[in-house]
């Protein structure tokens, strides 16, 4: 597969088996923030939006995808007991080729369907962004209050808050929030707070900014964006936008009085009446809309002691560890790419249908290749039967070479491990020679397209087939081959390269020359 089908098919069950921990916190919130500091649920959205962004399974790293699809032979004739018509059998090639087209044009259009649902929705919130951040700077003007300045500082000594930004004032803010990420803005629509109000949203707004909450937003933002599809992320997006500000709230009333609590709570619900301009999610407000408002008045006036939720956080995360790991083991018994059994010619027109489907892709284990073709029969017109009781290879394949004026010219094919790929001359025969004469046999592989390709070359056995019967002339480790045979006696020769490596290898510019 290519590495945009690897990172959709992850992000796909990603999205699946994060949906599952979500509901469950979404199901299990009201219990547990009774017993639990928001602050626990704060963080775990944070780790769930990164698990949903990285374009890697944890669970399957120790062991890359292997999907498995019907034998696919579309160019070679392969002389096996169950297929002897040549022409049923190209029938049959074209069929497959047929069947495996369409899958493939389905998940690129679901691709491009993904990308480009995600790029509008993220430019509809950019652009949301960048005309109220346009709005709220246009209109603004400085801060000019003493008592406010001296309170911001204070708070921050306080705090021990050493983030830089701007405090400004301006009537298009719905309520007072932080914005900006390179350069923040604390906006206040006015500075005609009392010195509780002022207290109170001063706190809440710079505990945001010491805890870098705007860069929290962006990673859901981010999200949500790979995830747009999945309705389940928009509750999770609302989930962690709201446990942030609850979080916030505990921050603010820690170790508060009832009459404390009871200022606070007064001075949430008096931001309502200022929800004038449109809100965006790459913003903070203090007034965090009606729907949560309920939950964050209940949360301020819970006295009863809660508990920090770490043994719930590290429940959480080995949840979704195992929930990745479920997926994973779906999607690899999933037809979603080629397992190739058998030389298969690389021809230009079918390389999209065969070879990429498997360049970057997976290793496929030998065991699971040799179980896919455990009961085919293994047969060849040019190996004789006593040969075929003791082959080391899983498959023969019959290549047929193309004559030029004084050599033939073998095509580009690839193979699986111990497949087995017969040369012969373009009629399906082999070279006739004499005693004496020889036949030179050169080739090499690709090591960068094909993901199992080893960096310092792979291994193949070549050898010669004389009356059915094999003789080897070398196996060796490489990228370039060569290999002269010299006939010991009269007869028709056929050369062959069986593939000696756990994993796939591309043969190319071949060339056989009678010498």
């Amino acid at each position: 597969m290519t590495m945009l089908r690897i990172i959709f098919i992850t992000m796909i069950g990603k999205s699946i088996a994060t949906s599952i921990v979500i509901l469950v916190l979404k199901l299990l919130s009201p219990i547990l923030n009774k017993k639990y500091f928001t602050k626990w649920k704060y963080y775990i959205w944070f780790i769930i939006a990164l698990h949903l962004i990285i374009p890697i399974q944890l669970s399957s790293i120790q062991k890359p995808i292997e999907i498995g699809i019907p034998n696919i032979q579309l160019s070679t004739v392969q002389e096996m007991s169950f297929n002897r018509n040549y022409n049923s059998s190209n029938e049959n090639s074209l069929n497959v080729v047929n069947a495996q087209k369409n899958p493939v044009m389905v998940i690129d259009l679901l691709i491009a369907l993904w990308l480009t649902g995600g790029i509008i929705f993220l430019l509809y919130h950019l652009l949301t962004y960048h005309f109220q951040r346009k709005e709220l700077l246009r209109w603004h003007r400085p801060l000019t209050s003493i008592r406010v300045k001296d309170s911001i500082e204070k708070i921050c000594g306080n705090r021990h808050i050493k983030n830089r930004f701007n405090v400004i004032l301006s009537e298009k803010a719905s309520s007072p929030m932080m914005i900006g990420f390179f350069t923040q803005y604390l906006v206040l629509p006015t500075e005609n707070y009392t010195e509780g109000e002022l207290n109170f949203i001063l706190k809440h707004e710079l505990t945001h900014l010491r805890r870098h909450d705007l860069w929290y937003k962006l990673i859901l933002l981010i999200a949500n964006t790979i995830h747009w599809f999945n309705p389940i992320i928009y509750i999770m997006k609302n989930e962690a936008s709201a446990d942030m500000e609850f979080s916030c709230d505990d921050e603010v009333i820690k170790g508060a009085s009832m009459n404390e609590r009871k200022a606070y709570a007064e001075t949430v619900l008096t931001s309502i009446q200022h929800s004038l301009i449109q809100k965006n999610n790459l913003s903070t407000y203090f007034y965090g809309g009606a729907k949560s408002m309920k939950e964050r008045i209940k949360n301020i006036f819970l006295f009863k002691k809660k508990r920090t939720g770490i043994a719930a956080f590290i429940a959480v995360v080995l949840l979704i560890v195992v929930s990745g790991s479920i997926i994973a083991l779906a999607l690899n018994n999933t037809p979603l790419d080629y397992v190739i059994r058998g030389a298969t010619l690389l021809e230009d027109e079918d390389w999209y249908n065969k070879g990429e489907k498997i360049a970057n892709g997976t290793k496929a284990s030998p065991s699971s290749s040799i179980q896919d073709i455990a009961n085919i029969p293994l047969s060849s017109n040019i190996l004789s039967n006593v040969e075929l009781e003791d082959l080391f290879a899983v498959t023969v394949t019959n290549v047929a070479t193309e004559k030029n004026e004084s050599y033939y010219t073998v095509p580009n094919i690839i193979t699986n491990s111990a497949d087995m790929a017969i040369y012969t001359q373009p009629d399906g025969s082999g070279w006739y020679l004499e005693k004496g004469q020889t036949i030179k046999f050169s080739f090499v592989l690709d090591l960068e397209t094909v993901a199992t390709a080893g960096k310092n070359g792979g291994v193949v056995a070549i050898g010669y087939v004389l009356n059915g019967t094999m003789y080897e002339v070398q196996s060796v480790k490489g990228k370039e081959f060569s290999a002269k045979i010299t006939a010991e006696a009269d007869g028709e020769y056929f050369l062959y390269t069986t593939n000696l490596v756990s994993g796939y290898q591309i043969i190319q510019d071949g060339v056989i020359a009678i010498e």
